[in-house]
């Protein structure tokens, strides 16, 4: 499970540095076509790419933003295109060791986290402490850490999950009312509404959402008296 921010907007770093790799990769296939050629190791990309292009939430669609099993199949277009670059540039005398070790070393980590991850895996009150500590902002995740606390009569446990998650909602109320006032002040009245509603669905109690729309709503009742 991971903690996944939403991007909003082109100038983020991470979506300018995609764009520029992107077309980095555009230009080189370009010059290429235009040359006549078409190397494997370019075929890798574009395989890593579009393979990834489905999962990768460009409009957010899917229940799970970011998943290790997203990347089985993108991740066979990685391995083509390192394995074509070593084919080039490596002296044909030294590929096979190279490879040799290359595929030892892969897959004694593997293995290694393979054990790691094992662990993880022995129950799930282990497998929900290793995740929650990864993803600390996931209601799913506190949630089923609760209930194995609960089975367990872990009391004190079970109070910092509902604290935490608790959190976890005043945080997203609060972001839903800042955009609710963002939407006000450009005039989206029932946008601002939309979200300050939102706000006071994912946490009731929240009394800066509760104030905002019946400022909110007061403006909309005397705009219509007005005409």
């Amino acid at each position: 499970r991971y903690d996944v921010d939403l991007i909003n907007t082109a100038f983020n770093p991470y979506t300018m540095f995609s764009i520029v790799l992107i077309a980095a990769v555009a230009a080189v296939t370009i010059r290429s076509v235009r040359n006549g050629t078409f190397p494997p190791w370019l075929f890798g990309i574009w395989w890593f790419l579009i393979a990834l292009l489905p999962v990768s939430n460009i409009i957010p669609i899917r229940g799970i933003m970011m998943a290790d099993r997203y990347l089985y199949l993108p991740l066979i277009g990685l391995l083509i295109c390192v394995l074509s670059l070593m084919e080039e540039h490596v002296p044909a005398g030294r590929a096979s060791g190279i490879k040799w070790a290359a595929y030892c070393a892969v897959c004694a980590l593997f293995i290694l986290l393979t054990i790691n991850r094992a662990a993880a895996w022995k129950d799930n009150m282990t497998l929900f402490s290793d995740t929650v500590r990864k993803a600390p902002n996931s209601l799913v995740v506190r949630w089923n850490l609760f209930e194995e606390h609960k089975k367990a009569g872990n009391t004190q446990q079970m109070l910092v999950q509902l604290a935490e998650m608790n959190r976890i909602n005043e945080e997203s109320a609060r972001n839903s009312l800042r955009i609710a006032e963002r939407y006000q002040r450009e005039g989206k009245k029932a946008d601002a509404e939309r979200m300050a509603k939102k706000a006071l669905y994912t946490k009731p109690d929240l009394t800066e959402a509760s104030r905002f729309l019946v400022t909110l709503q007061g403006e909309s009742s005397g705009n219509t008296e007005k005409r």
